[in-house]
C-alpha cells in the first residue's frame, strides 16, 4: 500500500498513475482481497471511475466484441463449473483492462524512474521471499476478506531429501513462471515506449530478476532475445552481414536436421546443463531428458483430447478433468478449452502484437513464453496490447507498428 501511495504521487497524469498502480499490483499478484486479485481490483475500480466520469461514453476497440462473442459462445455450449466461471471472469477482466487503457492518455517518458523502482522491487522480493520460504517462515493465508496463494515449492526436509529439496524464487507471485513472464513483459514495455532514455541498466536489472525465477524457459528467452535483437540491429547496419548470419543459422539447422541423433543429444545436453545451472536437481530426478519432460508428456495427452472435440473444445479449464496438470502451452490450452473457434478469435484479438517493427520482442518475450506456459488470460499481454492499440493511427518512421491501422 505504501508503494501504491508513492506511485500515485509520482505523476499528475491519471493514465500514468493507472499504469504504475496496475504493474505494481501485478508484482503482488498472489494477494487477493474479497476474492479479487489486486490487479483486478485496480481494473474494476478504474473502469467504474471512467464509466461514471465519462457518463458511459467510452471508446471500445472492435476486437473486444470479437473476443467477447467467442467467449460467450464457448460458455453457452459447455456445462460450466465454478472454476469455469472464474475463468470467464478472468477473460472479462482482461477485456475491461483493454477498455480502461485505451480511454486514458500517457506520458511514457515520465515512467522510467518508477519502472526502475518496480524492477528493483521485483528482484528484491524474489531474493527475500526465497530465504523466508527456505527458512519455513512463509505460509499461505486463507480468508473471505484477505488471502494469498504465494508459490511455495518446497519438498519436505526429511533425511533423504535434506540436501536436494527445491525452493523456487518468485517473489509475491502465485507462480514463478508468471514472475518470469512479468519481467519479459516489462522488457517489451520499456523497449517500445521508454524512448530517448538509456535503458541498458534497467533491462539488466529485469533480466537478472527473470533469471531469479530459476526457470529454464527464462534462459531460453534471454538467449533468444539477445541473439535476435542483435540480428535486428545488424540488418539496419549491414544487410549483407545480416544475410550471412541468417545463412549460417539456417545451415546449422539443416545439418542438425540431417543428423537427428545429434539434435537429440544436443537438446538433452542443453536441458541438463540448464537445470544444473539453475540448481534444479530435483527437476532432473523427475525429468531425465527432454523426451520424458512433463511438458512433452502433457502435450501429447492434450492433443489426444483436442482431436476428440477440435471445433468447440472441451469447456473452460478442461484440463482439470482431463489432464493431471495444466498444458503449459497457451495454444494447446486455447484449443483444448474453446476449440478452433475460440482460438481463431483469440489470435485475431492479439494480431497487433505481430505488427510491431521490433519483431524480436514478439518472437522472444511473447511467443516463447506463450508456447511454454498457459497465458491465455495473462493480464500483462492485454496491457501491452492496449498500449499498442493506442497508437494504431500513427504511421511514420517513428511508429512501432508495421503498415497502417488494423482495428
Amino acid at each position: 500500500m505504501l508503494e501504491e501511495i508513492i506511485l500515485l504521487r509520482s505523476s499528475d497524469i491519471f493514465g500514468n498513475k493507472f499504469v504504475l498502480i496496475f504493474i505494481n499490483a501485478t508484482l503482488y499478484s498472489c494477494i487477493s482481497v474479497l476474492t479479487f486479485r489486486l490487479y483486478d481490483l485496480v481494473i474494476l475500480v478504474s473502469f467504474m471511475y471512467l464509466f461514471i466520469s465519462k457518463k458511459g461514453d467510452l471508446r471500445v476497440p472492435g476486437r473486444i466484441f470479437i473476443l467477447l462473442f467467442f467467449t460467450t459462445l464457448i460458455t453457452m455450449v459447455h456445462e460450466i463449473s465454478s472454476d469455469g466461471l472464474l475463468e470467464v471472469e478472468r477473460y472479462i477482466m482482461s477485456m475491461l483492462l483493454v477498455v480502461v487503457m485505451v480511454n486514458l492518455t500517457y506520458k511514457f517518458e515520465e515512467l522510467y524512474t518508477p519502472l526502475k523502482y518496480i524492477s528493483l522491487a521485483a528482484l528484491y522480493n524474489s531474493i527475500m521471499i526465497y530465504f523466508f520460504i527456505y527458512l519455513g517462515k512463509i505460509s499461505k493465508v486463507t480468508g473471505s476478506l484477505f488471502a494469498s496463494n504465494i508459490y511455495i515449492y518446497n519438498q519436505q526436509k526429511v533425511d533423504s531429501y535434506a540436501k536436494s529439496f527445491d525452493v523456487r524464487m518468485n517473489g509475491f507471485f502465485s507462480d514463478p513462471n508468471k514472475y518470469m513472464v512479468f519481467c519479459f513483459a516489462l522488457i517489451i514495455i520499456i523497449e517500445l515506449f521508454i524512448i530517448n532514455r538509456e535503458t541498458k541498466m534497467l533491462r539488466f536489472i529485469i533480466i537478472c530478476a527473470a533469471i531469479m525465477s530459476l526457470s529454464r524457459t527464462a534462459l531460453i528467452v534471454i538467449a533468444a532475445y539477445i541473439f535476435f535483437k542483435q540480428l535486428y540491429f545488424e540488418k539496419k547496419k549491414s544487410f549483407d552481414m545480416f544475410v550471412l548470419e541468417i545463412t549460417i543459422v539456417v545451415g546449422i539447422l539443416v545439418i542438425l536436421s540431417i543428423i537427428p541423433d545429434a539434435i537429440f543429444n544436443l537438446n538433452n545436453g542443453t536441458y541438463d546443463v540448464a537445470a544444473k545451472l539453475l540448481g534444479r536437481d530435483k527437476t532432473l530426478e523427475m525429468n531425465t531428458s527432454i523426451a520424458n519432460d512433463n511438458r512433452i508428456i502433457i502435450w501429447h495427452d492434450a492433443i489426444q483430447y483436442i482431436q476428440q472435440h477440435f471445433l468447440l473444445g472441451n469447456g473452460w479449464l478442461s484440463f482439470e478433468k482431463l489432464l493431471p496438470y495444466p498444458t503449459h502451452n497457451t495454444l494447446l490450452q486455447l484449443i483444448l478449452d474453446g476449440g478452433l473457434i475460440f482460438t481463431v478469435g483469440y489470435i485475431i484479438f492479439f494480431y497487433p502484437l505481430f505488427k510491431m517493427k521490433k519483431w524480436y520482442l514478439t518472437l522472444t518475450c511473447y511467443l516463447i513464453p506463450t508456447m511454454l506456459l498457459e497465458l491465455a488470460d495473462y493480464r500483462m499481454w492485454y496491457f501491452i496490447l492496449a498500449i499498442i492499440l493506442l497508437g494504431k493511427e500513427k504511421d511514420d518512421k517513428d511508429s512501432i507498428y508495421i503498415g497502417t491501422s488494423y482495428d
